[in-house]
């Protein structure tokens, strides 16, 4: 093997691993935060939202993520999950991050 092709090996190995730490976030702490539910945009490009008195979050898709986006539409609830920098950021204004839902109360029906 070349001197050319194990540093172009090792230059892709780093590249990989660095990409996989990067998609592979762990949640440090978690975030509490109360408001009115929103699906916004048009289909097929919705978004379900936290309306809170700060701003909107986004709430990223998961299996609670569904249930809520089915079944608490317009509802008061209480989330608390791990918020991130969002994708969408200047497409929903006053967005303040994603949040990805670990657990959640309904406050009103």
């Amino acid at each position: 093997m070349s001197p050319r092709h194990a540093i172009l090996q090792v230059l892709i190995l780093s590249c990989l691993l660095s990409a996989g730490a990067m998609t592979a976030q762990s949640c440090k702490s978690t975030t509490k935060v109360q408001g009115t539910l929103l699906l916004v945009g048009n289909e097929p490009f919705t978004d379900l939202v936290l309306k809170t008195e700060d701003g909107y979050y986004r709430i990223t898709d998961n299996a609670q993520a569904k249930e809520l986006r089915e079944k608490y539409q317009n509802q008061e609830v209480k989330l608390e999950g791990c918020t991130s920098a969002s994708k969408k950021q200047g497409e929903i204004p006053r967005l303040i991050a994603d949040i990805e839902i670990k657990k959640y109360t309904i406050l009103k029906k």
